[in-house]
């Protein structure tokens, strides 16, 4: 009763400084009324933002996460949960020797190829002077090279030593293929997602 009684005494006179504070300055109550009603929808405001903090976060990563191009995929544990994407396809953005790379995955497709713009700004080394090879894809047949990517990491699920294939002939695709699919504990697709697992 006491902590109550204490607690009524300092409002009150808290109450008592601002007003005393107002009327020293020799502001007009209409003034007073609308600082008045500004900061308590200033606090309002403050409420409001921190009992949803929790909403915010969830809209700031889903906005984040668009802008990062990573807005179709999510580590679960040591899986990998991809969601189909506006065009049918799963696409996921890897790490290639530490540089972001877009992937389409193709199931259809023996080896991981990379087109050769996505090759060089990953630093991979090919060599063009060196034989092609000669690979049959949906689009008919085409040339590409043999090269080797150091480290390629999707989420949680990191690989080393991946043999793959650059080409002139993707444009800005990036096939990963079987030979990373098969490396993986297991690969499934449910509905409209797919999961990863190492």
């Amino acid at each position: 009763m006491m902590e109550t009684g204490g607690q009524i005494v300092y409002a009150i006179g808290a109450l008592v400084l601002v007003i005393a504070a107002l009327a020293a300055r020799r502001i007009s109550l209409g003034e007073t009324v609308r600082m008045l009603l500004a900061w308590i929808a200033i606090f309002a405001l403050l409420f409001v933002l921190f009992s949803f903090r929790g909403e915010f976060k969830q809209i700031w990563n889903r906005v984040t996460a668009d802008l990062a191009g990573t807005a179709n995929q999510k580590a679960s544990g040591s899986s990998v949960e991809l969601t189909r994407g506006d065009d049918g396809h799963f696409s996921v953005l890897a790490n290639v020797n530490g540089r972001p790379v877009r992937f389409l995955i193709d199931s259809g497709a023996t080896i991981t190829t990379l087109s050769s713009e996505s090759a060089d700004a990953a630093g991979l080394d090919f060599d063009r002077s060196d034989y092609p090879v000669i690979v049959s894809t949906a689009n008919g047949r085409a040339k590409s090279w043999r090269a080797n990517i150091n480290s390629i990491k999707v989420e949680t699920i990191v690989m080393n030593d991946l043999n793959i294939h650059v080409s002139d002939n993707l444009g800005d695709v990036n096939l990963l293929g079987m030979n990373f699919l098969d490396r993986l504990g297991s690969w499934r697709v449910q509905g409209d997602k797919m999961i990863l697992e190492p």
